[in-house]
């Protein structure tokens, strides 16, 4: 007897940016803006609210600093990547954020990653990475 499969899978897979690949890409544009004095690493966490959800954190590396790491952000979200909700970790602030769409993360992360606490904090490490 064969056995048949209930599947369906799609022939040509959806393709579009999720909130993760959206931080990859800030990540490898901080390493090239910094002549990789600086490295923005991307973390897959352990699941804080539930485990079907994917918790995803932004860091800032500097490796002449033995690895030292900043957390900058950490975003969580279901299987469909919107909504997203987005904490600030320099501001301490626990997911107070959620985006419904791309346009709107993406505000989010242009006023985190370019907010005066992150500015202080890269030029603190590029400036001990040069010492």
């Amino acid at each position: 007897m064969t056995v048949q499969s209930l599947w369906e899978i799609p022939s040509k897979p959806e393709t579009f940016r999720t909130p993760t690949t959206i931080l990859r890409e800030q990540a490898e544009i901080l390493s090239e803006l910094t002549g990789n004095m600086l490295i923005g690493e991307i973390r897959h966490e352990e699941p804080v609210l539930d485990e079907n959800l994917f918790n995803v954190s932004l860091y800032i590396a500097a490796p002449v600093l033995k690895q030292y790491r900043l957390k900058v952000l950490e975003i969580v979200h279901g299987a469909n990547p919107y909504p997203v909700k987005v904490a600030d970790s320099l501001n301490l602030d626990k997911f107070n954020e959620e985006a419904g769409n791309e346009d709107e993360y993406l505000s989010i992360l242009k006023r985190i990653l370019s907010s005066e606490k992150v500015q202080r904090a890269i030029s603190i490490l590029m400036s001990e990475s040069s010492a």
